[in-house]
């Protein structure tokens, strides 16, 4: 009986484990499906100056729709999308040259901040 017992609970303490391990995995995806600041490492270069950088970027998912309603033009839409809301300098310390032995610092528009919001078309995009 005592072996049973201990048997059931070695089971009952996998399926516990299993549990935490299958919600810790979809809280880790279900955080990267949210708009969010992600990093990226990338070569930034400018004449025969060039840097390794790591360097924020925008991504995710926003909640969007299109439903129907009764009156023209029959459709409700929410469209959103994950974009930079706010920048900040950051500045670059290239090395140039053949042997690099020379530097010099540039700056780039970083985004500093996420969010989900209104999407545009391209056309009213380019008027901004």
């Amino acid at each position: 009986m005592r072996k049973i017992f201990l048997l059931l609970m070695a089971v009952v303490a996998a399926e516990c484990m299993r549990n935490d391990i299958e919600k810790e995995v979809l809280q880790k995806l279900q955080d990267l499906a949210t708009c969010a600041l992600r990093k990226i490492k990338y070569t930034h270069t400018k004449g025969d100056c060039t840097a390794s950088v790591e360097v924020n970027y925008c991504n995710g998912k926003c909640v969007s729709y299109t439903k129907y309603k009764e009156d023209y033009p029959f459709f409700e839409m929410n469209c959103k999308c994950c974009r930079v809301t706010e920048t900040e300098q950051k500045p670059i310390s290239m090395k140039c040259g053949k042997h690099g032995l020379k530097y010099q610092v540039v700056f780039i528009d970083e985004p500093k901040k996420c969010e989900c919001t209104k999407c545009n078309s391209e056309e009213e995009l380019r008027k901004s």
